[in-house]
């Protein structure tokens, strides 16, 4: 799918015939849901269901660094109280998000 995907990207910089880039274009969306129908049919068995809730944890895990680094240098260049509470609104988002995945995990280790 990756490779249909860079194939489009040069074929429109390389202006390729309109027909040529909306085929390469039909191709990739079909490739994109067939993808998402694969992983919608493994994430409901137990073993996907687990890897997803890792999944969504280490993005979460992820998210709290990216924007703990971005508060520490929102208080070091003492940026404005608005642009600081964002950062704060998404730091805590991604903690309640992670406490959530981290619910769900362990409520599939109880099924076991």
């Amino acid at each position: 799918m990756n490779g249909i995907g860079q194939r489009l990207q040069q074929a429109r910089l390389e202006k390729w015939p309109k027909e040529e880039v909306q085929l390469l274009n039909q191709l990739r969306q079909q490739a994109n849901q067939q993808v998402t129908e694969l992983n919608d049919v493994t994430n409901k068995t137990p073993i996907g269901a687990r890897q997803q809730a890792k999944a969504q944890i280490n993005q979460a895990q992820l998210s709290i660094q990216a924007f703990a680094r971005l508060l520490e240098q929102a208080e070091a260049e003492q940026w404005e109280t608005a642009r600081k509470a964002t950062l704060e609104k998404a730091l805590k988002e991604a903690h309640r998000q992670k406490e959530q995945a981290e619910t769900t995990l362990e409520e599939m280790d109880g099924l076991d």
